[in-house]
């Protein structure tokens, strides 16, 4: 049994969620059980090439991307990303790069194409990226038995 798999059956970790970011902005995700693990660890999991092309408002391919549901790709599991979520400790998330069969990058995998671009920042300008997540949020009260914004402010106004 592998070091990752010991450490799924010791958390109870039932499912693996391998999680990519399409061209939509969305974070999506296909899944395996932990007993499959010597199937998955090294490979991943094959992925349609449409994958990259699905709208925003539908699971409908957006016109014009040129990809279509023939051909496959794998979402290759980042072990170093490896979670258990604390929401639900039956599952755990690791990030997936997206490989063409010949295990080299996809060109259109959102992560590799962020890779290329630190690497292009860092080598040609000397320059590192930091980021955070930014939280959002909306301050409500009850009023009258009805939630409405804590504040008359638009947000981003520059009415005051």
């Amino acid at each position: 049994m592998s070091v990752i798999a010991e450490r799924l059956a010791e958390q109870s970790s039932v499912l693996v969620r391998l999680i990519w970011c399409d061209n939509a902005n969305l974070i999506r995700a296909k899944a395996f059980h932990r007993d499959a693990m010597d199937t998955f660890q090294s490979t991943g999991i094959g992925l349609t090439v449409a994958s990259q092309a699905l709208s925003v408002v539908s699971d409908a391919l957006c016109p014009d991307t040129g990809l279509s549901g023939t051909g496959e790709n794998w979402l290759k599991p980042d072990w170093d990303t490896l979670k258990i979520t604390d929401y639900s400790p039956e599952h755990a998330t690791v990030i997936a790069d997206i490989v063409q069969q010949d295990g080299e990058p996809w060109p259109l995998c959102t992560r590799y194409f962020l890779k290329r671009m630190l690497d292009t920042l860092k080598n040609d300008f000397q320059l590192t990226i930091k980021t955070g997540f930014e939280f959002e949020f909306y301050l409500m009260q009850e009023k009258d038995g009805e939630w409405v914004p804590a504040d008359p402010f638009t947000y981003c106004s520059d009415y005051p």
